[in-house]
């Protein structure tokens, strides 16, 4: 069959809505995630969460408290970023890179016999998920922060907004002078 008897085959209007639809819902759930979560440790007392931090027995002491102090900040700014669409495949690989930790902790943790009740993730306020709901939890971010990354941040973005070239000034040299 030659390619001037083939039938131009519309585009599937599913898949076209979930290509750009679908990035745009997993930035803002992401990027919700990531603010809430490190707005709920920031509210809190920096001891709470390097209490949770100590508890997986990851970390030597010295840092516990530097990582529950600077983490939530980093959080809200990977968060922030992806809510607004500014720096998208930046700030969607540091959610990737985050959940990639956090996944990998709780399964470390599990392995070792270490089960939490709690993993201190979204403070004394949130749901409050053991390992596993979290290993599941971080597994489905990892996801949706890769489809970040992967896709497009779209027309309802700041990226898309400053990728487009600003209007050039008129040359007055070229334009022809008003008539008298």
């Amino acid at each position: 069959m030659n390619k001037k008897n083939r039938k131009q085959e519309a585009p599937d209007p599913k898949i076209s809505a979930l290509k750009t639809h679908g990035p745009l819902a997993a930035r803002l759930i992401v990027g919700a995630i990531f603010a809430v979560s490190g707005y709920a440790k920031l509210v809190h007392p920096v001891e709470n969460f390097a209490a949770a931090i100590e508890s997986y027995y990851i970390l030597d002491a010295s840092y516990v408290f530097f990582v529950a102090l600077w983490l939530p900040w980093l959080e809200i700014i990977v968060g922030a970023y992806l809510l607004t669409g500014l720096f998208t495949k930046l700030s969607g690989s540091g959610a990737a890179l985050f959940s990639t930790a956090f996944l990998g902790l709780h399964l470390r943790s599990m392995a070792k016999g270490i089960y939490t009740e709690d993993c201190g993730c979204f403070g004394s306020f949130g749901p409050h998920l053991n390992s596993w709901q979290m290993a599941v939890f971080n597994g489905i971010l990892l996801a949706l922060s890769v489809w970040v990354v992967y896709f497009p941040p779209g027309r309802w973005s700041l990226d898309d907004w400053t990728a487009k070239p600003l209007p050039r000034p008129l040359d007055h040299s070229t334009t022809p002078p008003l008539a008298p």
